[in-house]
C-alpha cells in the first residue's frame, strides 16, 4: 500500500492547486497509514480553500482515526473564513466528541441548522448524542418538532444523558 501512495504523496506541494485537490479527494481512500494522514493534515492548510475543505472531510468524516494531531488539524480549521472548509473541521471534531465544538453542535441544533451546510447536517446530527449532554438532547428534541427526521438521535442522546454516571 505504501508504494501505491508515495507516488501520489510527493504531489502534495503540487504548484497546480487542481492535482493537489485531486490528492485530496484520493488520500482518504488508501486509510489511515501514517503517511496519509500527515499528508491530509498538509492538506488542510493548503492556500486553497476547495483542497483545505476536501482533505478536512477526508480527515474527519472518511478516515476513522481519532488521534491528537488528527484533531488539531480540525481544530486549525474550524475558524476558516471559508464555510465549507469550516464546517467540515466541525463535523470532524463533532463526529469525535471534542468538547472544542460542542458550542458550535448545539449552536446549530438550536438555529434548525441555520447556516450549516447540508452537506455536514447528518454528520452533526449523529454525532451530537455522543456528548450526553441534556442541552444538546432538548435541541434535538425541538429538530423534531420543526419536522427533522431525528428520532433515533433524540432516543440516542436521551439514553446517553440517562445512562450518564451508572457504572
Amino acid at each position: 500500500m505504501r508504494r501505491a501512495v508515495a507516488p501520489l504523496c510527493v504531489m502534495v506541494n503540487h504548484r497546480d492547486a487542481d492535482v493537489r485537490h485531486a490528492l485530496a479527494h484520493a488520500l482518504p481512500n488508501f486509510g489511515k497509514a501514517a503517511h496519509v494522514i500527515e499528508m491530509l493534515i498538509l492538506l488542510t492548510r493548503d492556500r486553497s480553500s476547495d483542497v483545505r475543505n476536501w482533505a478536512c472531510f477526508g480527515l474527519g468524516t472518511v478516515v476513522t482515526l481519532d488521534a491528537p494531531r488528527v484533531r488539531e488539524a480540525l481544530w486549525n480549521r474550524v475558524g476558516d473564513r471559508d464555510l465549507d472548509t469550516h464546517w467540515e473541521a466541525v463535523a470532524g471534531l463533532a463526529k469525535r466528541h471534542d468538547l472544542r465544538v460542542r458550542r458550535q453542535v448545539l449552536d446549530a441544533l438550536r438555529s434548525g441548522m441555520s447556516g450549516v451546510l447540508d452537506n455536514v447536517w447528518s454528520t452533526v446530527i449523529e454525532a451530537a448524542p455522543g456528548y450526553r449532554d441534556a442541552e444538546i438532547c432538548e435541541a434535538l428534541r425541538r429538530l423534531a418538532d420543526q419536522g427533522w427526521v431525528v428520532s433515533r438521535a433524540v432516543a440516542e442522546c436521551d439514553a446517553a444523558v440517562s445512562n450518564e454516571g451508572r457504572p
